[in-house]
């Protein structure tokens, strides 16, 4: 697999993948049990993604904040910053309504934002999106879905040559990455 097709997707639109994660919950769910068949699938699926990228997950606390965690740890190095990472992305959404509206699932959006405001909600598509825009940097996400590995989410206009990276375990929870330390990222853009 050449370096450079590690990190392409034949996803055009992050929003076609992003339909599966849920808009609205508000508390973090138990992971379904590791003795499940499927749970360990692609539990190695994305742990052989890893690898062959050359990155290691750093976890994040989970508390329905992990999305903004990650984030925060790949611009920061530190999870700790996560609420300042949250406000941008709601400043975001509060700025241009008209680039996110029309991913928001169901009900108001105005009501969406002020949910996604508050500590603990669950980051989605749109606050990735969002992200991204806000902070002018490209996002990747290896993840376990089974049709796209790998996600990448491009900003509005690019600020920054930083790739913020972090995992995702669909449904469940968000980590950030790291390369592997003594091992080799080969031409991986970190």
């Amino acid at each position: 697999m050449s370096a450079d097709s590690r990190w392409t997707t034949s996803n055009s639109a992050y929003g076609s993948f992003w339909k599966a994660i849920p808009l609205e919950p508000k508390i973090f769910p138990k992971p379904p049990s590791a003795g499940s068949e499927v749970i360990q699938q692609r539990r190695e699926r994305l742990s052989q993604l890893l690898r062959e990228h050359g990155v290691r997950e750093r976890p994040v606390e989970g508390d329905g904040n992990c999305q903004f965690r990650a984030l925060a740890d790949q611009l920061y190095g530190s999870e700790d910053h996560h609420a300042a990472i949250r406000e941008q992305v709601i400043d975001q959404l509060r700025a241009e309504p008209h680039r996110y509206k029309g991913f928001v699932e169901g009900g108001n959006y105005d009501d969406y934002v002020a949910e996604m405001a508050r500590n603990g909600t669950w980051g989605d598509h749109v606050t990735l999106q969002a992200a991204a825009d806000a902070m002018g940097a490209r996002i990747h996400v290896l993840t376990d879905n089974l049709t796209e590995a790998f996600i990448q989410v491009l900003p509005q206009s690019q600020k920054t040559s930083k790739v913020l990276k972090i995992s995702f375990w669909a449904e469940v929870h968000y980590n950030s990455l790291a390369e592997r330390s003594g091992g080799q990222a080969g031409n991986c853009p970190f």
